[in-house]
């Protein structure tokens, strides 16, 4: 999990210096210190849903940019590890984000919840 949390990292890393958006301004935006938010770029402190969204919000991204490396023009930005995600589940995480990008903290927890619960079910089924 600690990979995930360095992955989406170092795309708001990018994301943010591609805006030309200093640490400590996005930092005061999402209410930080500069030093706790340059932690979540590095992969030390995590991310929440809330975070991920206010930072896409305020950069005037898509959230799958932050997520799985995606440009608003779909081609891969720059990242260390272009492995986390094969085509089709990289397809498919931008699919959701751009589904749920205007949705509140709690739409996406409940979106989330009943995707989990489906996933669970899946491994029941035949497909």
């Amino acid at each position: 999990m600690d990979f995930i949390y360095k992955h989406v990292g170092e795309n708001v890393r990018s994301a943010r210096r591609k805006a030309h958006v200093t640490q400590a301004k996005l930092a005061e935006a999402l209410n930080l210190s500069t030093s706790h938010f340059s932690g979540m770029e590095r992969g030390y402190k995590k991310f929440t849903i809330a975070h991920i969204v206010a930072i896409a919000r305020y950069l005037d991204i898509p959230v799958s940019t932050l997520l799985v490396g995606l440009t608003n023009e779909g081609s891969d930005i720059e990242m260390r590890d272009n492995k986390m995600l094969n085509f089709p589940a990289k397809q498919a995480a931008q699919d959701f984000c751009n589904l749920v990008h205007n949705c509140s903290q709690e739409e996406i927890e409940a979106i989330l919840e009943v995707c989990s619960i489906f996933v669970g079910q899946m491994s029941k089924l035949d497909f």
